[in-house]
Order: C-alpha cells, then structure tokens, then sequence
C-alpha cells in the first residue's frame, strides 16, 4: 500500500517537473497540455472540497450550538426569544410597508409634476432611500424637457416673424417675443 502512495507521489512531482521544464522551453507556446489540465482541474476540486468540508463543519458546529442553547433555556427565555424574533420580522415587514406606501405617494405627486412615470418612480425610490441629490437632478432634469417642450409648442403656434431690424438676428427676437409673451 504505501508502494501504490509513493508512486502516485513521485508520478505527479515527475508531472510537475515535467510541465515546468515544458512552460521554460516554449513561452510564446503557452498551449497547456491534458496533463497539466488534468492536474489543474484536480487542485482546483480539492481546494473546493476543503472549502466545502469547512462551511460545511462551521454549519454543523453552529447547529449544535443553537440546539445547546435552546436546550439550556428556559421555557420563559424560549418564549422571549421567539417573541424577540417575531418582533423582529413583524417591524422589517412594517418598514417595508411603509417604504412600500411612501414610494407611490411620492411617484404620483411627481407624475402630477409632469414626470414621466418611469422617472417619477425613480425619484420616488430616491427620495425614500434619502439619496436627495438624485431627487434634485431628476426633478430639474423633469422641469428642463417640461420647458422646452412648452417652448418648442410656444415656437409652433407662433406666425412666421416678417419684420425686425437688419441688426437683430432671428434668435434675438424669437427670444424677446418669448419672453414678452411670459411676462
């Protein structure tokens, strides 16, 4: 038997000479080959066994540390912590709830701001998670298109201007027109 494990040791040592001397020899080459695979693929599984045999003893351990404690309660400490726990998931679901009420409260009143849903969610989201620099930029981001919307219709209903002087240019009194016309 430790004939067999002495082999098996010298075979792969004489597989790791072997592929070293390989690598040296030819850089440019770097094609690996089903040995050194082979042997990477193994060290990979056995680094992955070791892992999962150590979360799998961590999950066993803590187990058996909860059992030891739930064993030593007594009935009066078992009912606080199973009300403690309770407590616990009852006040996530309210918080949830109420982030769940807030959110569309504030995506409608943005949408009544003329925000398109989709922003006015976006916002709403924001505004809940407390991030009001975003809140800021999408509310402006919203009231710029709302007016060059409002400007570009403005500029459709207005008659073609025929008149001016030769040192105002177009812009100058589409810009004062429009400006007269919100005052």
């Amino acid at each position: 038997m430790a004939d067999v494990n002495e082999n098996v040791v010298t075979d792969t040592t004489n597989v790791n000479a072997d592929s070293n001397v390989k690598s040296t020899e030819g850089e440019e080459n770097k094609v690996p080959t089903v040995e050194e695979l082979s042997l990477e693929l193994a060290k990979t599984k056995a680094i992955a066994a070791k892992y999962k045999n150590s979360i799998d003893n961590l999950t066993h351990s803590n187990a058996e540390l909860t059992k030891w404690k739930r064993e030593r309660m007594t009935a009066q400490e078992q009912q606080d912590e199973a009300a403690k726990e309770a407590a616990e998931r009852q006040a996530a679901h309210i918080k949830e709830l109420e982030d769940y009420k807030a959110i569309n409260e504030s995506s409608k009143r943005y949408i009544q701001m003329g925000m398109s849903v989709d922003l006015a969610l976006e916002t709403a989201k924001a505004e809940v998670s407390g991030d009001m620099d975003s809140v800021m930029k999408n509310i402006q981001d919203a009231t710029e298109a709302k007016l060059e919307a409002a400007k570009a219709e403005w500029l459709k209903s207005r008659p073609d201007i025929k008149q001016g002087t030769a040192k105002q240019s177009e812009d100058d009194l589409l810009k004062s027109a429009f400006m007269a016309e919100f005052k």
